[in-house]
């Protein structure tokens, strides 16, 4: 079972191909920086699939994830911590 994240503007995500869209999409997500808080990935009616930045996160306003069967849910997250740890 997915999640589904129900209080964020939605935008079309526009991407190459409708099979496979999840890398693509999370890139974009990527390039539009705060405007992209979270991904859905839905399927179409003709088995490919679309994508949808999303304006808001579930962790943004402390919402809950709605269960959905059909949808793929991807959220950023903010890891802090100084760069020293990870240089030996």
């Amino acid at each position: 079972m997915s999640c589904v994240y129900l209080f964020a503007i939605r935008e079309t995500i526009p991407v190459r191909t409708d099979v496979g869209v999840t890398g693509d999409c999370l890139k974009e997500c990527d390039h539009l920086r705060e405007r992209c808080l979270a991904v859905s990935v839905e399927p179409l009616r003709s088995s490919g699939q679309r994508c949808f930045s999303l304006d808001r996160s579930s962790e943004a306003d402390s919402s809950l994830l709605h269960p959905s069967a059909d949808l793929v849910h991807f959220e950023k997250i903010c890891l802090r911590g100084s760069l020293n740890h990870f240089h030996n």
